[in-house]
């Protein structure tokens, strides 16, 4: 109002009636509060003392016409950070910029560095915590075995169980919390070497691949912890309903449109029968199985994928993967199904090698189970073996 001098405010007045507890509207009173007491409480001058500098003025289309509604000092901000704050008669903009200036490039650099090194330190404790979860998983597996051979020390055996699930939870939880932690140092590094590249334009040719290169490690690392955190996330999944397994294939087949438009490749589906599962995991697991048949197409052929189902009278639905792909030697079944194994090298194919990983937790989640075929240059079959329901 008036330039930025006040501030309007609006109330409405309500009046009792006689009747106890009843209220009539009456109207709205108007209250002018000045500018300069209101900004005084919100303390905007407290940022001078921060070693800030500010600007407050109106946002206008021409810089000519902006009005400063308050300022720290008549300087020129450098790179100002600005946000927008909506008034009733308009829209205000808030510019704040260090006295000192930013940081200078070197100095992104190093601690650009220093961040990596943190992160790929964090990164291989996750891992390590990983593969300690599994290992107490192996044996928790052993220990409940050995109580049907030890029925005299089954008291002890099954508090021994006990006590190792509840530390597979305590690690499935830790590495789900490590890996979330690791994303924001990660995006940081990512986001210091954009600056990095935008604000030294004169550097020579060999320190622009070395952030490049910086560029790209970090964003393979932030795809590494994503595939781990989903995997870690799995065991505490949502409640199973009975879901149309056709329509969420149809909706994955969306999903990746792109892929299979760059890719000429075709899909088949028929015959899905319904089952009782987790939706959002059932559309992680077919994404999966559907990326892998149109990555590791033969070189100059289009990918072919046919899917295709049938239920059992023993209340199972089986659901056929069929493509035509690369395929691969049956001695390497196993080895495709743990974490972090790739069977080729990263610059063939893109990935981080959980991805096979994630689909047989899953599968073992809805207690189902995996059974694969594969000829060499001949293509693959996943056939997915699942219960029609589930025993809750």
């Amino acid at each position: 109002m008036q330039g930025g001098i006040s501030v309007v405010g609006r109330y409405p007045v309500f009046l009792k009636e006689n009747k106890v507890g009843e209220e009539k509207f009456w109207g709205f009173t108007t209250a002018l509060i000045e500018l300069a007491p209101l900004l005084a409480l919100v303390d905007i001058h407290g940022l001078v003392a921060k070693n800030y500098h500010f600007k407050l003025f109106n946002a206008v289309s021409k810089i000519v016409d902006q009005k400063i509604i308050a300022q720290s000092s008549d300087e020129i901000l450098e790179n100002p950070v600005s946000v927008d704050i909506q008034v009733p008669n308009g829209k205000w903009t808030l510019s704040i910029s260090p006295k000192s200036g930013w940081y200078p490039f070197y100095y992104l650099i190093w601690e650009g560095i220093l961040v990596l090194i943190s992160c790929v330190a964090l990164s291989y404790m996750g891992y390590r915590h990983f593969c300690r979860t599994e290992d107490l998983k192996t044996a928790n597996l052993k220990l409940t075995q050995e109580v049907g051979q030890r029925m005299q020390a089954e008291r002890r055996v099954m508090i021994f169980a006990d006590t190792l699930q509840d530390n597979n939870r305590e690690l499935e939880s830790f590495a789900s919390i490590a890996s979330h932690d690791l994303q924001e140092p990660l995006r940081k590094v990512i986001i210091f070497g954009d600056l990095l590249l935008e604000r030294t334009k004169n550097l020579d040719l060999k320190s622009k691949e070395y952030i490049n290169r910086m560029q790209k490690a970090s964003m393979r690392m932030q795809v590494f912890i994503t595939d781990l955190l989903n995997y870690s996330k799995i065991s505490a999944g949502r409640e199973f309903e009975t879901i149309q397994t056709e329509q969420i294939l149809k909706e994955v087949i969306e999903d990746l449109e792109a892929r299979i438009s760059e890719s000429g490749g075709i899909i088949d589906l028929k015959d899905i029968p319904d089952l009782e599962a987790d939706p959002f995991q059932m559309k992680q697991l077919f994404q999966n199985l559907m990326s892998n048949s149109l990555k590791y197409h033969k070189e100059g052929v289009p990918p072919v994928l046919k899917i295709y189902g049938r239920s059992q009278e023993e209340g199972k639905v089986h659901i056929f993967f069929e493509d035509n792909g690369i395929g691969f030697e049956d001695k390497y079944i196993q080895r495709i199904f743990q974490p972090f194994q790739r069977l080729h090298g990263r610059g063939a194919y893109e990935g981080t090698g959980m991805g096979l990983a994630i689909c047989k937790k899953i599968i073992e989640r809805h207690k189902g189970e995996i059974i694969v075929k594969s000829t060499p240059e001949k293509g693959s079959i996943f056939q997915v073996i699942l219960p029609a329901k589930q025993s809750h």
